[in-house]
């Protein structure tokens, strides 16, 4: 993990990237910041070190930094998802397998016509 010293009052321990993010969004800290690795002599600021880290700017939340009522509402919907592929899966297997599906009366009649041709062709001499 890479650590930075600033230079503002109060601060009197190395922080690392997402700490300075944070003081940065809460704006304790700015681009003109004076900023530095630890264990370098040169200091540049938060601004040249981190060029991407500006005011106004919106940062992206690692899935970490999600909040619970998020991964809460993620969760319910991830499962309700599974629940209705499960139920759907069930429905249309029981369907298949037990013929549940009413046969109306157009499909017996061409059952009928069809049985019939076939024992006329049978019955035709050759």
């Amino acid at each position: 993990m890479v650590l930075y010293n600033v230079k503002v009052s109060g601060l009197r321990s190395a922080l690392n990237i997402r700490e300075i993010a944070h003081l940065f969004r809460a704006g304790q800290l700015h681009s003109r910041t004076p900023c530095k690795p630890k264990g370098q002599a040169a200091w540049s600021t938060i601004g040249e070190l981190f060029p991407l880290m500006q005011p106004g700017a919106t940062t992206y939340l690692l899935p970490t930094d999600m909040s619970s009522g998020g991964r809460r509402i993620r969760r319910v919907l991830g499962a309700g998802v599974v629940l209705a592929v499960i139920t759907i899966g069930t429905v249309l297997v029981r369907g298949k397998l037990s013929n549940s599906f009413p046969r109306d009366s157009a499909t017996v009649s061409l059952q009928r016509v069809t049985g019939t041709l076939s024992l006329v062709n049978d019955k035709s001499p050759p």
